[in-house]
């Protein structure tokens, strides 16, 4: 599970070098690696600057993987994220 901040485009771009972070020190030879992709922060929309469809675009680009959205003070879709990546 990679959460970033649906509030913040650095987090957002990091993506990328956390998966790779990961796969270097997990030492994992599976290319498709199953992550989820959990965007945080859905309670703040007049905050937020990474659009749904962005981030639909990515999770497909980077090999179909699984998104959810979340609010962790709110504690919307945050058992379903758990549920989701244990699936």
């Amino acid at each position: 599970m990679i959460v970033f901040d649906l509030t913040n485009e650095d987090s957002f771009t990091n993506l990328d070098r956390w998966r790779s972070d990961f796969m270097k020190k997990s030492n994992s030879k599976t290319e498709n690696y199953p992550f989820l992709i959990v965007g945080n922060k859905h309670d703040l929309p007049d905050e937020r600057v990474i659009s749904k469809e962005r981030i639909e675009a990515y999770c497909k680009e980077a090999g179909g993987l699984r998104f959810v959205e979340t609010s962790a003070k709110d504690n919307y879709q945050v058992e379903n994220a758990f549920k989701t990546l244990t699936k």
